[in-house]
């Protein structure tokens, strides 16, 4: 059973006709705290040190939906400078805020979810809009590394229609995520203050 007060869960959901790529993403969180809505952190994906991340594909219709099969699922995270300055080594924060699933192992920039651990989860068939779940059996567990990264998640789907019809479809999302050990009030240095796009180089224009 998963204990609620360290888990996240994602649900990434669609409509499978738009006509847009967008995923509709919604965060759940279940530790005391809840999401911040306010102050420099509003807007981002609040992780907490330690917790584990379980992901949920939900497609919808107001058409019944013959079935939905994971194809390809990925996570990609850009990490953020951490520290910079006159005088200061430049340090970036990990590829990536999870931890590696086996001890010295290290885990990269690009994190593939396995298709064939996503497995029918519940169905509303109620006849107002069809939802059909796929639910990653797995899940990550977020590191001890505080910083903030870009995270990417970009899935492909098949789409079984009624009459034998499948499409394929790919699907993302980009927000920007930190990790925190989700106290409230904390003063850690905050790595956002540090973020250089790398493709800029500020000069005088001089000779």
């Amino acid at each position: 059973m998963t204990n609620k007060s360290t888990a996240m869960h994602l649900e990434a959901s669609f409509d499978i006709d738009q006509t847009s790529d967008q995923l509709m993403w919604h965060f759940v969180r279940f530790d005391q705290h809840g999401e911040k809505i306010h102050g420099q952190e509003a807007g981002m994906i609040n992780f907490t040190v330690g917790e584990k991340f379980y992901i949920n594909v939900i497609a919808g219709s107001d058409k019944p939906i013959a079935g939905v099969k994971v194809i390809n699922c990925v996570l990609i995270t850009k990490p953020f400078i951490y520290q910079c300055g006159p005088n200061q080594s430049t340090v970036y924060a990990p590829p990536s805020p999870f931890n590696a699933d086996k001890l010295g192992a290290i885990i990269g920039a690009c994190v593939t979810l396995p298709a064939d651990e996503f497995k029918p989860g519940p169905a509303d068939e109620s006849g107002k809009y069809y939802r059909k779940t796929q639910h990653w059996d797995g899940f990550l567990t977020v590191g001890g590394f505080q910083g903030r990264w870009d995270i990417s998640f970009v899935l492909t789907v098949q789409i079984a229609r009624p009459g034998g019809i499948n499409e394929l479809r790919v699907f993302s999302f980009d927000p920007e995520g930190e990790v925190s050990t989700g106290g409230i009030g904390e003063q850690e240095p905050s790595p956002a203050e540090c973020n250089l796009e790398p493709e800029v180089d500020p000069s005088s224009g001089g000779v």
